[in-house]
């Protein structure tokens, strides 16, 4: 790398882009696209997984390659089946699949001139993306905001809200166009599995 490429990486700000994996939190590629010069700017994309919450039983879940990630909760193992050993097994198995994921984001950003990094932690979103973003020494954090209010957001919180009360970053939020709230919960669900 010559000392002028060196020069213009060492200029260059952060700006961490958290995704859940679902298309709503995509819409931030837009917005970041529209507003985040890109010779300027280095992407990355954090993915957040939940640790499933049976991981915490006592009883071994059941690992099933039919199931997304290759796992689902039952309560007697069946023949053909085998319990997981370990927590960092399922989610080294989970890494890769997501990680599979956020390269094709990350080769559309990159066809507009970014240079983009890609992250996957596994924990509770907010506290994950508030500690990346606090050890990546990250410029900026770009986001999208489902905008809850009364009580969808008592219930659910917002990962947005609590980025944006402990960081001292600017803080980009995008609230795209409005969900129905079928689908909104859907979605939710879906997520919570």
């Amino acid at each position: 790398m010559s000392a002028r490429t060196e020069q213009k990486e060492a200029i260059r700000r952060k700006v961490l882009i958290p995704l859940d994996g679902s298309e709503f939190s995509r819409h931030i590629f837009s917005a970041v696209s529209n507003l985040i010069d890109p010779q300027k700017h280095t992407l990355i994309l954090l993915r957040v997984v939940p640790i499933p919450h049976f991981m915490n039983d006592t009883t071994p879940p059941i690992v099933s390659p039919a199931y997304p990630y290759g796992w689902y909760l039952a309560t007697q193992p069946h023949e053909g089946q085998r319990t997981t050993p370990t927590l960092s097994e399922l989610e080294e198995s989970q890494r890769s699949a997501i990680k599979d994921e956020l390269l094709r984001y990350q080769y559309q950003m990159e066809e507009h001139g970014y240079h983009v990094l890609t992250a996957v932690r596994f924990g509770e979103a907010a506290r994950e993306i508030i500690d990346y973003a606090k050890s990546a020494d990250v410029d900026m954090v770009a986001m999208a905001t489902h905008g809850r209010s009364g009580l969808m957001h008592l219930l659910m919180g917002s990962v947005a809200e609590q980025v944006l009360h402990r960081l001292t970053v600017p803080i980009l939020l995008l609230r795209p166009e409005p969900v129905s709230v079928m689908n909104e919960q859907a979605e939710y669900e879906a997520q919570s599995v």
